[in-house]
């Protein structure tokens, strides 16, 4: 994906126009072309939660409670991959800020008149900050 967008100008055009959608909402090594760079934006943008076969649910909204067994949130799936790593996210304002696994959700509402939430995790202890937002 970055090389596309960091190359011809006409290829950077044709991915920003064609990037959106829910398809394929499964992964696989054989994805190639737009297919494969509309996958990996889903993923990096617009993932929230995973169906019972692995797939994205990009129509799925609100909080993890909201959305009953159909669906699970993506960091609740198994993280070995990640164990010893920190992963923060955020962009998920219905979701309560905190720490999931290794997983950190950084989105405090403050969109909603919540908080801006920044968290420092350079060392042994992740550390939290936030202010009020205004109106």
């Amino acid at each position: 994906m970055e090389a596309v967008l960091q190359g011809d100008k006409a290829q950077y055009r044709q991915f920003l126009v064609e990037m959106y959608g829910n398809e394929p909402s499964v992964w696989s090594e054989n994805l190639s072309g737009m297919e494969r760079l509309r996958f990996i934006t889903n993923v990096f943008t617009r993932m929230r939660f995973i169906g019972s076969d692995c797939s994205l649910d990009l129509k799925a909204k609100g909080s993890p409670s909201s959305n009953g067994n159909s669906v699970q949130p993506w960091f609740s799936l198994k993280q070995s991959a990640i164990k010893h790593n920190r992963l923060v996210f955020g962009h998920w304002s219905t979701l309560p800020t905190g720490q999931y696994g290794q997983c950190y959700a950084l989105d405090g509402g403050c969109v909603w008149g919540s908080r801006l939430t920044a968290l420092r995790i350079d060392k042994k202890t992740p550390r939290w900050f936030s202010l009020p937002c205004g109106d």
